[in-house]
């Protein structure tokens, strides 16, 4: 499994406010076919497998996860930044270090919101795949490294996108 070490872009989780879920989203559209054809060249995304994903529903607000998917590019569920096998905390409360992620200077051209707070000035808030308290919603990771209620509207610009991907060596 590979996660992007900084946050590559910022966008929208689905382009209007409406009831969404990972399946129906506008960024797993853009990450699965515009993305993955501009970052990577053929060879490259044949080693790419598609991996199926759990879409949990929201154990805290009974929000519907959706239909599970198959994507070769991806957004980190809450269950996978709450993972310690990946590196995480277990503790979604935790200001987890290993959470925590800068924009690049393309995310920042596009309008990533950056923190000025001290200590975690320079930090962005980054989508998950995961829903929200409201069908609306998308859950984030915070600036602080936190995994637990932050979310906002899937419309929200200013979010950044953490791509994920299994390769096949």
């Amino acid at each position: 499994l590979l996660l992007a070490e900084k946050i590559l872009d910022s966008r929208k989780y689905n382009e209007e406010l409406k009831d969404v879920t990972w399946e129906t989203c506008t960024l797993r559209a853009w990450l699965n076919d515009e993305f993955i054809n501009t970052v990577f060249d053929e060879t490259a995304i044949a080693r790419i497998p598609a991996t199926k994903l759990v879409n949990a529903d929201n154990a805290q607000y009974g929000t519907l996860g959706g239909n599970d998917t198959e994507d070769k590019v991806f957004l980190l569920s809450f269950d996978d930044v709450s993972n310690p096998a990946y590196g995480f905390h277990s503790d979604s409360l935790e200001k987890d270090t290993a959470r925590r992620a800068t924009g690049t200077a393309f995310a920042q051209n596009n309008g990533i919101v950056i923190s000025d707070q001290a200590p975690y000035s320079g930090n962005s808030i980054w989508w998950l795949r995961s829903p929200g308290t409201y069908q609306t919603d998308a859950f984030c990771v915070s600036v602080e490294g936190e995994a637990n209620n932050h979310n906002f509207n899937a419309d929200e610009a200013g979010i950044g996108v953490r791509p994920a991907i299994w390769v096949v060596l």
